[in-house]
């Protein structure tokens, strides 16, 4: 692995360890979950480098899960009935542009976990392992969320159609970015290994 991916993922480790500090410090740090998102967003961008085939789909990603949740959030459907809190920052379609973000992130990472298990020799079989993984942090995700006004759910209730839509547009994606990239970006695979820690801690705060 090159120095540059060891320093990435130093970075990832270090910035982590410092916000589970923070949040033991004071919850309320809660509301620095965009400065979490867009550091994570950078960090997998930059393990990217050099060349370019990453961009197209980190663009539908993102894009991609705006509008999705944007539906989601106007209609009812897909995920089940949900609204954001204002933890999130600003909105478009009631959606925080950080769901985006974080679309692109568990995507991301979850699919460099596939490639560094040697998985995507068949995209199908791959992208159905990456939309697991992806999913699976979802539901690690969903409580911590929950608990710190990132969003809510109607009757405090977390519905199945949520995980069967995530895992049905993950497998989307991830597949578009295995067909996409074909490098493994190590740092989107330690940020996987670093989030499932991360929530795992801070749900017992």
């Amino acid at each position: 692995m090159k120095m540059k991916n060891y320093i990435l993922i130093g970075f990832l480790l270090l910035f982590h360890i410092i916000g589970l500090v923070l949040f033991y410090l004071d919850p309320s740090n809660a509301e620095l979950t965009w400065l979490n998102m867009l550091v994570c967003l950078a960090v997998i961008t930059i393990a990217e480098l050099p060349g370019m085939k990453w961009l197209l789909s980190y663009f539908v990603i993102f894009s991609g899960g705006i509008i999705i949740e944007g539906i989601g959030v106007q209609t009812g459907y897909l995920f089940g009935s949900y609204q954001y809190g204002s933890a999130l920052g600003i909105k478009i379609l009631d959606t925080p542009l950080m769901i985006g973000v974080n679309w692109v992130c568990i995507i991301v990472a979850a699919s460099s976990v596939v490639r560094l298990l040697k998985f995507q020799k068949n995209t199908e079989f791959g992208a159905f392992i990456g939309a697991a993984l992806a999913t699976g942090m979802d539901y690690l995700i969903e409580p911590v969320a929950i608990k710190y006004n990132m969003w809510n759910w109607q009757g405090d209730f977390v519905p199945v159609s949520n995980y069967i839509t995530w895992f049905l547009f993950s497998y989307l994606f991830s597949y578009l970015y295995l067909k996409q990239v074909k490098k493994t970006n190590s740092a989107g695979a330690a940020l996987l290994i670093i989030w499932v820690i991360f929530f795992l801690t801070v749900k017992q705060y």
